[in-house]
């Protein structure tokens, strides 16, 4: 017997649209960062906002992009540097980070507890870098400058894995 996917459909009512929207892979949470730069982890099946920071969208991009786009005609208050978000295969945790450019922000949130989890160890690293989510365990937390180290990262633990080397490009 074959088994059809079932597709269900929810409406989550916002006051504001999202300019970036992450789904979790069961469809529970809906991660939102609106216009304005605030970021809400919103409860799909009734449209609860379970967690919510109005400076982490708000974090300016670089000075370099700014610059390019103030060029164009844009002001330099509407621009603001893209929230890096993802969730881990099984939804247990959202991961967030922003301004990868020195003072930025992080969260890691843990959808089952409904609760940060702190940002122990090597983990505080993604407040400046950034990072790229290997699985529902770990990440990678990339090199400060172009050449360098990037490490890999457990979590919730924070506990360095490996650290790993790429070679730099030639021109």
């Amino acid at each position: 017997i074959k088994e059809r996917a079932r597709t269900v459909s929810r409406n989550v009512s916002r006051r504001t649209q999202c300019r970036q929207a992450l789904l979790s892979p069961d469809g529970a949470k809906l991660a939102c960062v609106s216009g304005t730069g605030e970021v809400e982890l919103i409860d799909t099946s009734d449209g609860t906002v379970v967690w919510k920071s109005e400076t982490l969208g708000k974090r300016p991009m670089a000075m370099h992009p700014i610059i390019q786009l103030m060029g164009l005609g844009v002001s330099a208050l509407d621009v603001r540097a893209a929230v890096q978000m993802a969730f881990t295969p099984d939804g247990s945790y959202w991961l967030a980070a922003s301004n990868l450019f020195g003072d930025g922000e992080a969260v890691i949130w843990d959808t089952r507890a409904a609760r940060t989890v702190p940002l122990e160890n090597s983990l505080k690293l993604m407040k400046q870098r950034g990072f790229s989510l290997l699985g529902s365990g770990s990440v990678l937390i990339p090199p400060q400058r172009q050449a360098g180290e990037s490490l890999i990262v457990s979590f919730p633990s924070g506990v360095e894995i490996d650290r790993i080397s790429l070679p730099v490009a030639r021109q």
